[in-house]
């Protein structure tokens, strides 16, 4: 599950280079469907969305 917000803050986060290294922490990498990842980015609408296989 993963929830993504608008950056209101304006610090240019790199929302995908933080999702790797948080999936890559919890040894997920292989585990998630970059493709739901790649969508929840890109909407940043705030919502749980389920990324798994």
């Amino acid at each position: 599950m993963i929830e993504v917000y608008k950056d209101f803050y304006k610090k240019r986060i790199n929302y995908n280079d933080k999702i790797k290294e948080k999936l890559k922490e919890l040894n997920a990498l292989d585990r998630v469907d970059w493709n739901k990842i790649k969508e929840a980015i890109e909407k940043k609408d705030g919502l749980v969305w389920d990324v798994s296989l």
